[in-house]
């Protein structure tokens, strides 16, 4: 294993000490993981800020993505940094690239340390959360009377909790 890099250090403030001291294989923190998802039984698509997290981590365990040979996250995942920025084109808004920045948008301070996966992670959640609530607050389309597609669309899929945020956000463009 290489030594952790000045770069790294100053982005995270995570240091080789710090690592030789606590530090777990990747192997060991992504078992950790699968013991949490499946104690809580959460959803198997993880949310991330910006793409490729989930396959880099995948490449990085040399693992396929087929579940029975113990990847738990299937082929998706929610990119909350595209969420934000399609949000944002639909209002009309300048786009923000940074979580710590894009959080300000919705009045939210960045909580923990930056770049720290725990910190980013809980950060994501809570910015994924204000983005959907802003949802709520738009005239949504339950029948598709008025889309574009609704002829072709079917009405179950328009009916879906699942879709009805992106519908509303289509609405708005």
């Amino acid at each position: 294993q290489e030594p952790i890099t000045e770069k790294i250090i100053n982005l995270t403030g995570i240091t080789q000490a710090l690592v030789d001291a606590h530090g777990v294989t990747l192997q060991e923190a992504f078992n950790q993981l699968k013991t949490f998802l499946a104690e809580f039984k959460t959803e198997m698509n993880p949310l991330t800020w910006g793409g490729g997290d989930t396959e880099e981590l995948r490449h990085a365990l040399a693992m396929s993505q087929d579940p029975k040979e113990g990847w738990p996250f299937g082929r998706r995942w929610t990119d909350v940094k595209t969420v934000f920025q399609a949000h944002r084109r639909s209002q009309g808004k300048a786009l923000q690239g940074g979580l710590k920045t894009a959080m300000k948008a919705y009045g939210l301070a960045f909580a923990g340390t930056a770049h720290r996966a725990a910190c980013d992670s809980f950060n994501t959640f809570r910015i994924y959360r204000a983005i959907l609530s802003q949802f709520k607050d738009h005239n949504i389309v339950l029948d598709g009377k008025d889309l574009p597609c609704a002829e072709n669309c079917p009405k179950d899929l328009l009916r879906s909790r699942k879709h009805i945020s992106w519908v509303s956000a289509v609405r708005q463009v």
